[in-house]
């Protein structure tokens, strides 16, 4: 049975008594709580994140999680795993009890909008399984290669000894259920909703939609952006790029007005559709550094985006700009002070250096940062993924070479 991913955010307000020297109490146990979380065997990545009220000072602690399984089992697990910091990080919150951490999140759990996974229906065991699949099979062709040349012999005999030296190690091997939709049926409903919804309801938009950019150009307060040597992003700066990954959370104001609320939660529920009908592998816009992403709205009409990526900040936001760009100007154009748009997709993010600027404006510190595999890039993930399926079964000559080449 396939193991389903699931995305658990809580967004509070903290007790004024914990407000003061909170950030500093945070930074004080990061370590700490990193080491704690490896226990739950559950988790993918996870963080905690404070988010400013409009006096500059922290007013609500944001958790979010991206885990296996069913929550209850998870929030078990976190409750056992980050008990010696429960006051501090779950006690911060108001209306929270010491031990219920299950209760508080019945009852203050936010729903993703949207929410994308770029190796679906693989757990943080199967990934680590993976990866130990493929390393182990790439000792032991350099074994080969060291102690019997291999010049010239079939690659078939090559993988099939492999193998046979392989099945003592105690790793899962072989295809496995990643609980992907059926297909073409999935599909078909997919485009059936875009031909005879989306289509008929965006052109009959479109003059309100362009009024509405019109309007909001000429009534708009101007914001300053940030620049990209601010000394207010220092503290982001140094937190980026300590390892292979980066996490990316964004906290930004609607533009006010029924319409873009309702235009912002019309465009993630188609995003959330091509996520789960066609792009259910991971490659929503073609890009392929994210492991996990989604929008959520809050009640106080912000919109906070979480994204667990690859690489730099720059090669991450230049592959939006690239590949996504008209992806995210749907969503963020209903958002304050973002680059000008035309028809709520033109324009915006595809504006590179406007795009950079508006999203280090409102970028915010991750206060604890968590990964369960640091050095994995997405491409990794479903490298090992192919590896291990490929470590089964027979194969042609032809078959053998191509999976070879992926050691």
């Amino acid at each position: 049975m396939a193991v389903r991913q699931h995305a658990l955010t809580i967004v509070a307000p903290v007790r004024p008594s914990a407000r003061h020297g909170l950030s500093a109490r945070l930074d004080a146990v990061e370590s700490d709580v990193q080491d704690a979380l490896v226990s739950v065997t559950s988790l993918h990545f996870a963080r905690f994140v404070l988010i400013d009220g409009p006096d500059g000072v922290a007013s609500r602690l944001a958790f979010e999680s991206n885990h296996d399984g069913e929550q209850a089992d998870h929030l078990a697990a976190l409750a056992t795993a980050l008990a010696p910091f429960e006051e501090l990080l779950f006690g911060s919150w108001e209306g929270y009890h010491t031990g219920d951490l299950a209760g508080f999140v019945a009852k203050n759990a936010l729903p993703a909008s949207t929410f994308y996974l770029g190796h679906p229906g693989l757990s943080v065991a199967q990934i680590l399984n993976d990866r130990d699949v493929r390393l182990r099979l790439e000792a032991l062709l350099d074994d080969d290669v060291a102690d019997l040349g291999l010049e010239g012999e079939s690659a078939v005999v090559i993988r099939n000894r492999l193998l046979d030296r392989l099945a003592g190690a105690g790793l899962v091997t072989g295809p496995v259920d990643r609980g992907f939709p059926a297909q073409p049926s999935s599909t078909i409903v997919f485009y059936v909703l875009v031909v005879f919804v989306v289509v008929p309801a965006a052109l009959l938009g479109l003059p309100f939609a362009l009024w509405v950019e019109s309007r909001e150009r000429r009534s708009e307060s101007p914001r300053e952006l940030v620049a990209e040597d601010d000394p207010k992003l220092d503290p982001i700066n140094r937190r980026e790029d300590a390892i292979t990954q980066n996490g990316l959370t964004h906290h930004v104001p609607m533009r006010p007005g029924v319409v873009r609320a309702r235009v912002m939660r019309i465009v993630l529920w188609f995003l959330e559709n091509a996520r789960r009908r066609i792009a259910y592998e991971g490659t929503l816009g073609g890009i392929s550094s994210i492991h996990f992403a989604r929008w959520v709205m809050l009640d106080d009409d912000t919109v906070l985006f979480f994204s667990n990526y690859d690489g730099s900040w720059e090669a991450y936001l230049g592959d939006f700009v690239d590949k996504a760009h008209i992806y995210l100007t749907a969503v963020w154009s209903n958002t304050k002070w973002f680059p000008d748009t035309n028809a709520l997709i033109f324009g915006g993010a595809s504006k590179e250096n406007a795009f950079k600027r508006w999203t280090r404006t409102f970028q915010i510190e991750n206060r604890i940062w968590y990964s369960a595999y640091k050095n994995l890039t997405v491409s990794d993930v479903l490298r090992n993924a192919l590896v291990r399926e490929g470590a089964s079964g027979d194969m042609t000559e032809a078959q053998a070479r191509a999976w070879l080449a992926r050691l």
